[in-house]
């Protein structure tokens, strides 16, 4: 049975804050995560703030809005006010601007984020420093400059003019290398390189698109169509798979881009479309023009699958690096910033790891920050039962390194690779440079102790945010990382039994267990997370500890908890039991001692399906909230938000609030969230401001 789940969980756009996700356990198994939000993995945009740029009103038309590399900027060119300018994403607010004497058409920020290039009617190609809009240099060019677009290298700058030539231009150096001719009848509308940077394409008014090798500029293959319609925008996807095109007559075509034929041609509107774009993980197709909403296409099957409300006509779309929002640039001379709207995880065994989060994409997307804790190790899995990958784990099998796609596709920032399963050091050390070539950084575990014990450090928004992770579950040989050995970060813990109180009149009674962090490893512990304080705005304590498949929290869990807070830690989050256990406040900052399970592919925790995914909202560099929303692994064994209002959603958060009956924090269901109470500068008040 699948679970069905509401729409949004987290509605309020808290552009001025940093959002942190953290999930609890992953561990996919060979293949999953695609586009899907909370309505059937709906994607969704949400109107952020709208800014004017063209001061002449609904005379003006802003022509183009670009992200910085970062994301914390977009720049902007206007038809009538002729100006360029860069706005700051947090806030919106104006942060330097240029007046020119005639139309500005295109910028672009270079990939460094260091410079920003203009071009328009007045046949200059300037270029400035983005920093504080300074113009650092300017080259002319023959007629009015269309189109420009940097490759991802930097060395190069295409722009295209009016009179259907590009011109390439070497830099930093400012030489012009090479001119192409397009063999338009019109100007080069638009210009764009493949992300290896092998290939350029270029649309203009001959009805047909051609693409260059870059290395020689000889063309490698012309795209039409039958129709030879008009097209006026394009777009090759992040992963080399497609080229869209927009153009008169509200027609989107779409090619494959290795060969070249005609993948997909659709009409939805009549009316001309402007702008096309794609999402950077390359699962959906945005276009826009004059029928006023921007329109969503999955890839998959090219449906569509969102419309947004009604506005002005647009001129262009562009998306942030990291996905997390969209940029429109509108005919009434107004610019658009939209939002695109975790337990434990283990992958395993997925013809499309990335499917596991294909229900949770939006979500994660709208976050700054992504944090898991990793439960696998990327390593060819053993098929031998008598080399079983954990000796002393017989039926556990690792993850095949293909699986790291997944972590990649939701785009996870950091995790935790501290626990039980990673083991032994000889799969370890095959794992760790499959991450660092994933690019995904990871804390608790390296090839010495030192590493093992290096936090993870994120700066997003100007705020700085560490992760760090220990373990108390691990193997008494060759487990635990030493100065000189690989393996894992850990908190050793001393475990005693005491007779029962009577003992001696009721034999058989159950011991009382007493379980006590070891001293010297307590104090490395609070050592470790009171030198990350010191480096950062934000530290986040993540847990491997506890007993698996328990509710019941052991004495240790809370004793390296409050530690953790009481050397400086602002939010603890703790992994390993697989099941849910109590929220807690403890001096005014969040301890979620187990958020149960994510993405968890091993067949033994099939029926462990519940977990949290928790959300922190950090304002002026300190905590000002945390929320979660209730998951449930569905019958294909990908999590799905539940409305905590109603059924299998209310029943999770009941059984949280009365585990932690004595102790456990103030749990307040607002709309489709659960806001954790006590919390300094709790998130309902945060959005107020």
């Amino acid at each position: 049975m699948r679970i069905q789940t509401q729409r949004r969980f987290w509605p309020r756009a808290l552009t001025a804050a940093v959002a942190l996700l953290f999930s609890a356990m992953i561990n996919p198994d060979a293949g999953r995560a695609q586009g899907q939000a909370f309505q059937s993995g709906a994607p969704h945009l949400r109107l952020v703030w709208a800014r004017v740029a063209d001061h002449n009103g609904e005379l003006g038309s802003v022509e183009c809005a670009e992200f910085s590399p970062d994301g914390r900027h977009i720049a902007t060119a206007t038809k009538y006010s002729n100006e360029i300018a860069v706005w700051r994403v947090a806030d919106g607010a104006r942060v330097w601007n240029q007046k020119v004497e005639q139309e500005v058409k295109r910028v672009m920020f270079s990939p460094d984020g260091k410079m920003l290039a203009a071009g328009g009617e007045d046949d200059l190609l300037r270029i400035f420093n983005a920093g504080d809009g300074k113009l650092l240099n300017s080259y002319r060019h023959t007629s009015a400059i269309d189109s420009l677009r940097w490759s991802p290298d930097g060395k190069l700058l295409a722009a295209g003019e009016e009179s259907g030539k590009i011109r390439l231009w070497q830099m930093p150096a400012g030489k012009e290398l090479k001119v192409v001719d397009v063999g338009a009848e019109a100007a080069v509308n638009e210009i764009d390189f493949s992300s290896d940077g092998q290939f350029m394409t270029a649309i203009g008014n001959k009805r047909e698109i051609r693409v260059w090798r870059v290395a020689d500029m000889t063309i490698a293959r012309t795209l039409k169509d039958k129709d030879d319609l008009p097209t006026i925008s394009i777009r090759i996807s992040a992963d080399g798979r497609f080229v869209a095109a927009g153009g008169q007559g509200g027609h989107i075509f779409v090619w494959n881009f290795a060969d070249g034929t005609l993948a997909k041609k659709i009409n939805f509107t009549g009316r001309k479309i402007e702008t096309v774009c794609f999402t950077p993980d390359g699962q959906h197709l945005l276009f826009a023009g004059h029928d006023q909403h921007i329109r969503v296409l999955r890839v998959s099957d090219w449906a569509s699958v969102f419309l947004s409300e009604p506005v002005d006509n647009m001129e262009y779309l562009s998306f942030s690096r990291n996905g997390s929002f969209l940029v429109s640039a509108h005919q009434d001379g107004i610019v658009r910033l939209w939002v695109w709207m975790f337990g434990d995880i283990n992958i395993q065994n997925r013809q499309n790891p990335g499917g596991a989060f294909r229900n949770l994409l939006p979500t994660l997307r709208g976050a700054d920050a992504r944090f898991a804790n990793c439960e696998m190790l990327f390593v060819e899995p053993s098929n031998d039962p008598m080399n079983p990958d954990i000796p002393h784990k017989l039926t556990w099998r690792h993850s095949h390194p293909s699986q790291v796609k997944g972590l990649v596709e939701a785009g996870f920032d950091a995790v935790g690779l501290t626990s039980n399963v990673t083991y032994p050091v000889s799969a370890l050390l095959k794992t760790l440079p499959v991450l660092q070539q994933a690019g995904i950084p990871f804390t608790g575990s390296g090839r010495n102790l030192a590493e093992a014990r290096r936090p993870v450090i994120i700066e997003r928004k100007g705020v700085k945010i560490g992760f760090q992770q220990w373990t108390s579950i691990f193997w008494h040989i060759g487990h635990a990382a030493t100065e000189t050995t690989p393996g894992v970060s850990t908190v050793k813990i001393h475990t005693s039994y005491q007779p029962h109180r009577r003992i001696n009149e009721m034999p058989g009674g159950p011991p009382t267990v007493v379980t006590i962090p070891d001293a010297e490893e307590l104090a490395h512990f609070t050592s470790d997370i009171r030198a990350l304080r010191q480096k950062v705005d934000i530290v986040v304590a993540s847990l491997q500890y506890g007993i698996s498949s328990s509710t019941e929290v052991a004495d240790y869990q809370r004793t390296l908890a409050r530690a953790a807070i009481d050397a400086g830690a602002d939010i603890v989050i703790g992994h390993g039991p697989h099941m849910l256990q109590p929220v807690e406040v403890y001096k005014g900052k969040p301890v979620f001692l187990s958020l149960g399970n994510f993405v968890f592919d091993w067949p033994k925790m099939k029926e462990k399906q519940d977990g949290l995914m928790a959300r922190a909202v950090i304002r002026d560099r300190k905590l000002a909230g945390v929320s979660f929303v209730p998951l449930r692994r569905d019958a294909d064994n990908n999590p799905i938000l539940l409305d905590p209002n109603t059924g299998a959603g209310a029943d999770m958060i009941k059984q949280l609030r009365e585990l932690g009956a004595e102790g456990g924090a103030t749990l307040k269901v607002k709309g489709k969230e659960v806001i954790v109470a006590g919390i300094d500068g709790e998130i309902s008040r945060a959005a107020r401001k």
